[in-house]
């Protein structure tokens, strides 16, 4: 399978690919999946989930990723395992070297867990908006519209897996850009008021 994916990365313009912490429990196998993964030519986003015993906060996915130290395996950053897994966002700018950082992950949910935590994750993941989460919240804290990194929308949501792909990702983009925007007044608010 692992073959399959490097195979298929640079055909499908693939940049990297995400695998959450089951599939890495070990710090070895994490730097040869990464060291493998630069042979294919992308590198390894490494995704924690709050739900597991191994890495299961942001700051446990730092320490991780850090400690493994292999340039080509970083870290994805998903604020719904942030807001899950309990890391204020304010404590971001601090927490993640943005050097560690592959991509970022957008979307809403609920803020607590519906059904078990397999459900919860497939089928309460909205597109970006104004829930709980706070997108625009997270947008600020660690201002990855300014540093470039490759940003993911999430919409794992049942119902609208039964709508065509194109209106999926248009609703799911439109929602982000909508919470990049957000983002922006509140930064321009932030300005104004300490003028």
């Amino acid at each position: 399978m692992r073959a399959d994916q490097f195979e298929a990365a640079p055909i499908l313009g693939i940049d990297h690919i995400s695998v959450p912490d089951e599939s890495a429990v070990l710090c070895e196998g994490f730097d040869r999946l990464a060291d493998d993964a630069k042979s294919a030519g992308v590198r390894i986003a490494f995704e924690n989930t709050p739900f597991t015993h191994h890495v299961n906060t942001t700051q446990d996915a730092v320490a991780y990723v850090t400690e493994v130290g292999n340039p080509n395996g970083g870290l994805l950053l998903d604020i719904w395992h942030a807001y899950s897994g309990g890391t204020p966002y304010a404590t971001l700018p601090a927490l993640v070297p943005p050097e560690i950082v592959f991509g970022v992950a957008l979307e809403d949910g609920l803020a607590k867990v519906v059904g078990t935590d397999l459900e919860d994750t497939f089928d309460t993941d909205f597109p970006a908006e104004n829930g709980p989460f706070d997108v625009p919240g997270f947008i600020n804290a660690v201002l990855f519209d300014q540093l470039g990194w490759p940003v993911g929308y999430r919409a794992d949501v049942r119902r609208l897996r039964r709508l065509p792909v194109r209106d999926v990702l248009t609703r799911a983009r439109g929602a982000a850009l909508h919470c990049f925007d957000l983002a922006a007044q509140r930064r321009d608010a932030d300005r104004s008021r300490s003028s």
